[in-house]
C-alpha cells in the first residue's frame, strides 16, 4: 500500500505539473473543442451527437456545449439524419479540417523540439509508464461504474 506521504508529494508535483504551462491547456475550453474536431477528423463521416459524447467520454451536456462553440465558428456542420429526422448527424467543415491539419502541424512541432531536448527514448519511456498508469487505474476502477479508461 502506497504511504500517505508518498501520496500527497504525488499530487503537490502533479499540481505544480498542472500550473506549469502544459497541461493547463488540456483543461480549456479549446482543448475540448480541438478534441471534438479531431474526433470528427478521424472518423471522416456525419455522427450523431450522442456518438461523439461516447467516443470524447463526456456528458452529452459537455458535448452540446462544445458542439455549440464549434457551430458558432464555422467548425463543424450539422443536418437532419435522412433516415431520421429527429437526429442530427456532425461533420466537419472545411475550416474545421483545415483547423485540425494546422493544430497537427504545430503540435508535430512542438514533440519534435521537446524530443530534441528531451531524447526520444525518455518521451517513449515515458508513454510506456503513461500505459503502466493507465492498466493500474483501469484495474483500481473495475469496481466502480461508469469510467472511461479506454
Amino acid at each position: 500500500m502506497a504511504k500517505q506521504e508518498d501520496i500527497r508529494a504525488f499530487l503537490a508535483r502533479l499540481q505544480e505539473l498542472r500550473t506549469g504551462g502544459i497541461l493547463e491547456n488540456l483543461d480549456s475550453n479549446a482543448a475540448g473543442m480541438m478534441r471534438l474536431l479531431a474526433c470528427l477528423y478521424e472518423k471522416k463521416e456525419a455522427v450523431s451527437a450522442g456518438e461523439i459524447s461516447r467516443l470524447l467520454c463526456v456528458s452529452t451536456a459537455r458535448t452540446a456545449v462544445l458542439l455549440k462553440k464549434c457551430l458558432s465558428l464555422d467548425l463543424i456542420r450539422q443536418e437532419k439524419d435522412s433516415a431520421d429526422q429527429r437526429r442530427s448527424l456532425i461533420s466537419l467543415s472545411e475550416k474545421g479540417r483545415e483547423q485540425v491539419e494546422d493544430f497537427r502541424h504545430k503540435a508535430e512541432t512542438m514533440i519534435s523540439e521537446i524530443m530534441d531536448r528531451v531524447g526520444s527514448g525518455k518521451m517513449f519511456a515515458f508513454l510506456d509508464t503513461l500505459d503502466e498508469i493507465k492498466e493500474a487505474a483501469r484495474k483500481a476502477a473495475r469496481e466502480g461504474e461508469g469510467t472511461c479508461w479506454s
